[in-house]
């Protein structure tokens, strides 16, 4: 049997939220089919700061089920912390998929 593939350092990646209902109020997370890299495995002392303003620590994650990424925006970047059973592997641009494809 085949091992799943799992994000390493420098893997270009397109979020892919496939576990959310897919309907007029889907709850999607909002990276959803943006394309970014992988920085590294995300750690439990990893923090950042919610939309809420407030810190937030991952210490509720196992270790090497998340990666940390980065998302590049018109006023920057982001950087989250993403399931790994949300993110694909692009190799190519034709691996992009188009958010309506879903």
């Amino acid at each position: 049997m085949q091992e799943p593939w799992r994000p390493t350092p420098g893997d270009m990646i397109q979020c892919w939220d496939t576990t959310s209902y897919d309907g007029p109020d889907s709850d999607k997370i909002t990276e959803h089919g943006k394309v970014g890299y992988v920085v590294r495995l995300s750690k439990k002392t990893d923090t950042f700061i919610s939309e809420s303003g407030t810190l937030v620590t991952l210490n509720h994650i196992e270790e090497g089920g998340c990666s940390k990424c980065i998302f590049f925006t018109d006023t920057g970047h982001d950087i989250v912390h993403v399931n790994h059973a949300w993110l694909r592997k692009i190799t190519n641009s034709n691996d992009i998929r188009k958010v309506e494809d879903a």
